[in-house]
């Protein structure tokens, strides 16, 4: 690659069919790309779905690539590829046999109606910042200005859905005494 180049953090995953084939394949498939170099894929990770419970457990990762690509552009590769491995668009939270997501290209922000950029949950999911923590620890997400380490530390191990009908994480501050403590106890519960 000659052109000038941004490095991107692509999310895989898969919970249909031979998980690890899958996985494995889309990587193949970015390093045939010209204008892609995957320079580093984290170790595979299974997880339970979000949204839809009663599918297949996931096997998910993340691919630092480097690109002379725009974003528009790898997005477009990424899209091809999971057409190459038999995705088939449908409802959201359906089973898939590949799933690739543009999880950060560079710093950049994007807010389109078909591509979001960084991607709009990836600080909720745990299976995507524990690779990106180990990948790059000081990488900040451009919106949110923490690091991939604080992001990682602040889900713990969970991975959240947004739900628009009930709250997911929030932040409570105030002096002391004043009721945080039990006020964060019955929202748990709740």
């Amino acid at each position: 690659m000659a052109s000038p180049t941004t490095v991107a953090y692509v999310g895989l995953g898969s919970n249909l069919g031979d998980r690890h084939a899958h996985l494995n394949d889309a990587v193949a498939l970015m390093r045939q790309s010209k204008d892609v170099e995957v320079t580093r894929v984290s170790e595979f990770c299974e997880t339970q779905p979000l949204g839809r419970a009663e599918q297949p457990m996931y096997l998910n990762a993340v691919a630092e690539v480097q690109t002379s690509l725009n974003a528009r552009a790898l997005f477009h590769c990424l899209s091809g590829i999971e057409d190459r491995l038999g995705r088939r668009r449908c409802e959201k939270w359906a089973s898939r046999p590949i799933d690739l997501d543009l999880l950060l290209f560079g710093n950049e922000v994007i807010c389109e109606p078909d591509l979001v950029v960084p991607h709009e949950a990836m600080h909720l999911r745990s299976f995507v910042l524990t690779p990106l923590a180990k990948m790059a620890p000081k990488g900040t997400h451009p919106v949110l200005k923490t690091t991939m380490t604080d992001l990682h530390q602040r889900v713990g191990h969970g991975n959240f859905v947004r739900d628009v009908h009930k709250p997911q994480l929030i932040s409570i501050a105030g002096n002391i005494g004043v009721g945080k403590s039990t006020l964060a106890e019955h929202l748990a519960k709740a």
